[in-house]
C-alpha cells in the first residue's frame, strides 16, 4: 500500500511539473522599472539597488511603468560583483519599443569581458554577454563561448514605435536562439561554456562598447567612438541562468501581448503654436523638441527666434535643432533649410567638414534680432567654421590673419526680412584662403517621413531673369545631373539664377542669386537606390553624435536631403579686400510659378535708378544686402518732407520697394505715390529704427 501511494504521488508531481513550465525556471534578475528613486532602481529578485545614469523618465509600459531612454546617455548599471554565474546557460527576455533605429549596436543587456586596447579614455571591453539591436533594427545575441565571440542575428527587424517581445537563449549543448514575439527568429549551433570569470558591470540600455555610427561617410566620423544607447522604451527585463524553452518564451509573450498595440508617436520638429497673432512679427522663444533632447541642454528660456507673417501662412525660424541655420516652414509644416558657409574642399579639417552642422552643442553659434518693426525684421546669425571636435578652422594650423593669430574662420549672416515673405541673406566669411561652399539647398524631413513624402519627384525648377525655366526630375534626369556636375552647373535654362524647390506644399521656397551663380545638382552618387530617390542623411538636424555625414537607413529620425549647390568658385563671391568675402541672395517662399520670380529678380539685381528732388536729402542708391533704397537727411534737424523718383523699366521693375531714410527723426509718416495718398496698412508699412546716433 505504501509503495502504491508513493507511485501515485510521484505521478501527480510529474503532472504538476509538466503543467507548469515556469517551475524551476524563475529569473535570477528582473527589472520592472516601476519606480526609480534618487537615481536608483530596485532589482526584483535580490531587492538590491542598481544605479540609473543619464536622462531617464518613467512612462506607461507593458506592466506598470517602462524606462524611456534618450539614445545618448541612459543606462542602468549592475555592479560586476552582483552578476550571477551563467556558465550553465542563459536566457534573456525584454519588452522593447524603438523610437528610432540605433546609430550602431545598442544593448538591451550588455556586459564586457576582457579589457582590450582602448580607443578612447577609459577601459574598452570585448563582449562577454550582449543582447541588443543594430542600426537596421535586427536583434543580435553575442556571447563569449570557449573564449571566442559568437554572434547570432535575426533576419527580422523590430518595428519602430510599437512594443516587441525580444528573447534570447543559450544552451551549452545546443547553441544560441533569438525569439521575436514568441517566434524563433534566428539560431546558431555552437557547443561550449559561457565565459564565467571576470567581466565588467552589466548595462541595461547601453552597449558596453563605444562604437562609431554605421553609415558614416567619412572615416574621421566613423572613427570617433561614442556611447551606443537605445532610443525608446524598455520594460520587464529578465535574465535566467538556464536556457528557456520556446514554449516558455511563447507563453511569456502571450501573457502580455495585449500591450503590443501600445505605440510611441513620431517626434516632430517644432515651429511654434498653430495659431499666431495676425501681424508681421518676430519673437525670441523656445521651440521645444522632445524632453530627452531638451533636458541635457544648457540654455536660457528664449534661445530660438520665430518670424511669422500676417498675409502669408509661412514662418521663418532660427532653431537650435538646425544649429540656428534659418529654416522656412510652409503652410502644411514642411521645412526648408540651407547650408552655412562650409570649408569642404582643399585644406579642410582632418576631421571632415567645418560648418554650422558640426557645432552640435552650439558652442559658437548665436542668433539675435537686430531690428524689428512693421516694415522689416533684421536677424543676425554668427557662427564659427568648426569641425565635429569643435576645432575652429584656422586656430590649430599656425595661420595668422589680419586681426591676429588664432582667430580662425568665422561667419556672420544678416537676414533683412520683409512682410512679403522675401528676405535677403547677406553672408560674410573671414578666412585666410577661400575654399568654401556658401550655399546648399537642403530639405528637412520630420521623423516618420521619407524625402519622397516631402519633395516632388520633379524637385527643382530653375529660371533666369527672362522668365525661361526648366524643372528637373530626381526620377528621370539623374544622368543629366551627372553631366551638369561635370560641366560646372545646369545649362538649362540659359544662365539660371532663380531656384524653386518643389515641396509638396502650396508655398515653395526659392532663392534668387546674383548673375552666374553656377547652380549644380548635389552629387547624384550620394543617392542610394532602395532607400530614397534623394540623398538622405540624419546626422543633422537634431543629432548630437560627433558626425558630419551619416546616411539614413529609415525615416526614424529628423533628417535632411540635399538637392543642389551653388556659388562655390563663382563670380557672385565678392572679395572685400580686408580678409573677408561676401555673398548676397534673396530667399523666401512663394505660391507663384518660377517665371513670376523673374520680375523680382530683375528688381533686385537691376534695381531702378533712384533720384531725390529734395535739396536736404541725397540718395545712396539700392543696397542689395538690405533690398532697400538708402536716402539720407543731410541736416541735423528732423525731416519734414522728401520727394524722390524711381525710374522703372521692364529690365528694372519695381516690386515691393523698401526705403531706409536716415536721420528722419520721430515724426509720423505720410506717403503719396503718383499724387495718390496711401494709407498705412497691407500695402504701406513703416517703422522707426533707433540707434545710438
Amino acid at each position: 500500500m505504501i509503495r502504491k501511494h508513493a507511485v501515485v504521488f510521484t505521478l501527480m508531481l510529474f503532472q504538476m511539473l509538466t503543467m507548469n513550465p515556469t517551475h524551476g525556471q524563475d529569473p535570477v534578475l528582473w527589472w520592472k522599472f516601476d519606480t526609480i528613486t534618487n537615481g536608483t532602481l530596485t532589482e526584483e529578485i535580490s531587492r538590491q539597488q542598481d544605479i540609473v545614469k543619464g536622462y531617464h523618465r518613467l512612462v506607461d509600459g507593458v506592466k506598470g511603468k517602462a524606462l524611456k531612454l534618450d539614445g545618448y546617455t541612459t543606462r542602468v548599471i549592475r555592479g560586476a560583483a552582483r552578476i550571477p554565474d551563467f556558465s550553465d546557460g542563459l536566457s534573456i527576455e525584454a519588452w522593447i519599443a524603438l523610437q528610432a533605429l540605433p546609430w550602431n549596436w545598442s544593448g538591451i543587456v550588455s556586459q564586457g569581458g576582457n579589457i582590450i586596447q582602448p580607443k578612447t579614455p577609459g577601459p574598452e571591453y570585448e563582449h562577454k554577454i550582449f543582447f541588443g539591436v543594430d542600426a537596421h533594427g535586427h536583434l543580435g545575441f553575442k556571447l563569449n563561448i570557449n573564449r571566442q565571440l559568437y554572434e547570432c542575428v535575426s533576419e527580422e527587424k523590430l518595428p519602430l514605435l510599437k512594443w516587441s517581445h525580444a528573447a534570447a537563449t543559450f544552451d551549452p549543448s545546443k547553441g544560441m536562439k533569438i525569439y521575436i514575439n514568441g517566434e524563433l527568429s534566428a539560431e546558431l549551433e555552437v557547443q561550449g561554456t559561457l565565459k564565467s570569470d571576470g567581466g565588467s558591470d552589466l548595462l541595461l540600455g547601453m552597449n558596453i562598447q563605444k562604437l562609431g555610427p554605421v553609415g558614416s561617410e567619412r572615416q574621421a566620423s566613423a572613427d570617433i567612438q561614442s556611447k551606443m544607447v537605445l532610443y525608446g522604451l524598455l520594460d520587464e527585463i529578465k535574465m535566467y541562468h538556464q536556457p528557456l524553452s520556446g514554449d516558455h518564451i511563447k507563453d511569456s509573450y502571450q501573457a502580455d501581448k495585449s500591450s503590443e498595440l501600445q505605440e510611441l508617436t513620431w517626434n516632430k520638429m517644432p515651429s511654434g503654436p498653430e495659431i499666431l497673432p495676425d501681424r508681421f512679427d518676430g519673437f525670441y522663444t523656445r521651440l521645444t523638441y522632445t524632453d530627452e533632447w531638451e533636458t541635457p541642454r544648457r540654455e536660457s528660456d528664449h534661445p530660438d527666434i520665430l518670424i511669422h507673417f500676417d498675409k502669408l501662412p509661412v514662418r521663418f525660424i532660427f532653431w537650435r535643432g538646425t544649429n540656428y541655420g534659418g529654416a522656412w516652414v510652409a503652410e502644411n509644416g514642411l521645412w526648408m533649410g540651407d547650408q552655412s558657409v562650409e570649408r569642404s574642399n582643399a585644406g579642410k579639417s582632418p576631421m571632415g567638414c567645418s560648418e554650422h552642422m558640426s557645432d552640435k552643442q552650439l558652442r559658437y553659434g548665436n542668433v539675435r534680432i537686430i531690428e524689428k518693426n512693421d516694415a522689416r525684421i533684421v536677424v543676425q546669425w554668427r557662427y564659427a567654421i568648426a569641425d565635429i571636435i569643435y576645432d575652429i578652422f584656422g586656430t590649430n594650423i599656425g595661420t595668422v590673419n589680419h586681426t591676429g593669430e588664432g582667430w580662425g574662420e568665422w561667419a556672420d549672416e544678416y537676414y533683412y526680412i520683409y512682410p512679403d515673405g522675401v528676405s535677403t541673406r547677406h553672408q560674410t566669411l573671414w578666412t585666410e584662403f577661400l575654399s568654401h561652399e556658401f550655399q546648399e539647398t537642403i530639405v528637412l524631413n520630420h521623423p516618420g517621413t521619407y524625402p519622397e513624402d516631402n519633395i516632388e519627384m520633379d524637385a527643382l525648377t530653375l529660371a533666369n531673369m527672362n522668365g525661361d525655366h526648366r524643372t528637373y526630375s530626381w526620377k528621370n534626369d539623374i544622368e543629366l545631373m551627372r553631366e551638369a556636375r561635370l560641366k560646372g552647373g545646369f545649362s538649362e535654362p540659359e544662365k539660371p539664377n532663380i531656384q524653386i524647390v518643389n515641396l509638396k506644399s502650396q508655398y515653395k521656397p526659392f532663392i534668387i542669386f546674383e548673375p552666374n551663380p553656377e547652380i549644380s545638382p548635389f552629387n547624384p552618387n550620394s543617392i542610394r537606390p532602395g532607400y530614397s530617390h534623394f540623398p538622405w542623411w540624419n546626422h543633422w538636424p537634431v543629432g548630437q553624435l560627433p558626425n558630419d555625414g551619416r546616411r539614413a537607413f529609415g525615416p526614424d529620425r529628423a533628417s535632411h536631403s540635399s538637392l543642389s549647390q551653388s556659388v562655390e568658385g563663382s563670380e557672385v563671391i565678392h572679395n572685400m579686400g580686408d580678409g573677408s568675402y561676401e555673398v548676397v541672395t534673396l530667399v523666401g517662399m512663394t505660391d507663384q510659378p518660377a517665371a513670376s520670380l523673374a520680375m523680382l529678380a530683375r528688381s533686385w539685381n537691376n534695381a531702378p535708378e533712384l533720384s531725390v528732388q529734395s535739396n536736404d536729402f541725397n540718395a545712396s542708391g539700392h543696397l542689395k544686402k538690405e533690398r532697400a533704397f538708402i536716402i539720407s537727411n543731410n541736416n541735423e534737424a528732423p525731416a519734414s518732407e522728401v520727394k524722390f523718383t524711381l525710374s522703372a523699366t521692364e529690365n528694372s521693375p519695381v516690386v515691393n520697394p523698401s526705403f531706409v531714410i536716415k536721420n528722419w527723426g520721430d515724426a509720423d509718416v505720410e506717403l503719396t505715390v503718383n499724387d495718390e495718398k496711401l494709407s498705412r496698412g497691407d500695402s504701406f508699412r513703416y517703422g522707426f529704427r533707433k540707434t545710438l546716433q
